[in-house]
C-alpha cells in the first residue's frame, strides 16, 4: 500500500509505461502508489507500445484538454512484407511476401511521402469510436465499419536504420496520428505490406523519455516520501499560455464563476482577443483558465462590459 498523499500534490508526472500493459492499467497501478490523488493522462498508448505516459495528478486533470495537442515523438520498428488485420503483429496475417523486392531508394521515397499534411485511415482494431462504439468492438464482433480518414501532421520522420525487412524511424507527429497506420500506409506504397512491430514514445509535448520514471521508481519514491520532487507543476504545464495576474482576494470570485472585471487584473501578458490564457494569484498558483473576448490591447478601454470566459475552474 502506498502513502496517502493531500491534495496539495498535483501536476504533472512523466511515466515510462511498461510494454505489455494499457494505458488504464499503468495508471491503475499509478493509483495504487498514490490511492487519494485523482490521475489523468494525455494520449493513451497501445498495450504493446512502450514509453511517455504523462500522467495528471490531482486538479492538474482539469487542464488535460488544454495539453492534449502536444506533439508527440516515436521509435518505430516496421516489418516489411507482412500483413494483418489489426497492422501490428499481434493481428491475424492476411498476407505475407517471402521476399521484398524493394530497393533503399524506394523505401526512402515512400518514407518521404508521408512526411506533412496526410490522410490517414485508423486501424479497425483502435479505440477511435464510432456511433459511441469503439472500432474494435465491432471488430471483434465481425461487423465490418470502415472508419473515416483523419487529416494528421507528420511533422518529421527519419530513417535510423534499414535492415530488411526491418525498418527503423523516428517519428514526429501531431495529436492522433495512428503509427500502425503510418507502417500499414507504407507498406501499401511498397506494395509488399507492412506492419509495426515495436513502438517506443520517446516524448509528449516538451517531455521526453530520458525524464520519465518507471513504476518501479515511483514505488521508490513514494516510500521515500519524495514524490513532490519530481511533480511538474501546473503554471509549469501551462508555462507556454499567456497569464494574467488577479489582485488579493479574487480567489473566492473566481471560484464562484463571477466575472472578472479590468480592475480585478494586476498585471498581464500581451494576449489575442480569443486567445487561452492562465489567471494565477501573486503567489503564482493558477486559479483558472479562460479567454479574454479582447485583446490585451483593448483592455483599458473596455467599459464594463464582459470581457472573459472561463473555460475551467482550478479552485
Amino acid at each position: 500500500m502506498g502513502l496517502r498523499y493531500p491534495n496539495q500534490y498535483e501536476g504533472g508526472l512523466v511515466i515510462n509505461k511498461p510494454t505489455g500493459i494499457t494505458s488504464h492499467d499503468t495508471l491503475d497501478k499509478l493509483r495504487k502508489l498514490l490511492p487519494n490523488v485523482s490521475i489523468g493522462h494525455t494520449g493513451t498508448l497501445d498495450p504493446q507500445a512502450g514509453g511517455v505516459l504523462f500522467a495528471l495528478l490531482g486538479k492538474a486533470t482539469k487542464v488535460s484538454s488544454f495539453i492534449e495537442g502536444w506533439d508527440k515523438e516515436y521509435s518505430g520498428k516496421i516489418k516489411l512484407g507482412v500483413r494483418t488485420n489489426t497492422y501490428d503483429l499481434e493481428g491475424k496475417i492476411l498476407e505475407a511476401v517471402e521476399e521484398i523486392q524493394v530497393t533503399e531508394s524506394e523505401i526512402k521515397e515512400s518514407v518521404g511521402s508521408l512526411v506533412g499534411e496526410i490522410s490517414q485511415t485508423p486501424p479497425l482494431y483502435s479505440a477511435i469510436k464510432y456511433k459511441g462504439k469503439k472500432l474494435y468492438e465491432y471488430a471483434r464482433a465481425g461487423v465490418e465499419i470502415k472508419p473515416e480518414k483523419r487529416k494528421v501532421t507528420i511533422k518529421h520522420l527519419e530513417i535510423v536504420n534499414i535492415n530488411l525487412p526491418y525498418l527503423e524511424l523516428k517519428i514526429s507527429c501531431s495529436k492522433g496520428t495512428y503509427i500502425r497506420s503510418i507502417a500499414n500506409d507504407l507498406g501499401e506504397k511498397l506494395g509488399c505490406g507492412a506492419v509495426l512491430a515495436a513502438l517506443v514514445r520517446s516524448k509528449v509535448g516538451p517531455h521526453n523519455l530520458e525524464q520519465a520514471l518507471t513504476l518501479e521508481k515511483v514505488a521508490e519514491i513514494c516510500n521515500e516520501n519524495k514524490i513532490s520532487d519530481y511533480i511538474i507543476p501546473i503554471p509549469e504545464i501551462l508555462k507556454n499560455f499567456p497569464k494574467i495576474v488577479v489582485e488579493e482576494g479574487c480567489e473566492e470570485r473566481i471560484k464562484n464563476g463571477m466575472e472578472l472585471k479590468r480592475e480585478n487584473l494586476t498585471s498581464v501578458d500581451n494576449f489575442r482577443a480569443g486567445e487561452t490564457v492562465k489567471v494565477m494569484n501573486k503567489n503564482g498558483k493558477v486559479l483558472a483558465v479562460g479567454k479574454f473576448l479582447v485583446s490585451s490591447a483593448q483592455l483599458d478601454k473596455t467599459n464594463g462590459e464582459k470581457i472573459f470566459k472561463y473555460l475551467r475552474v482550478l479552485i
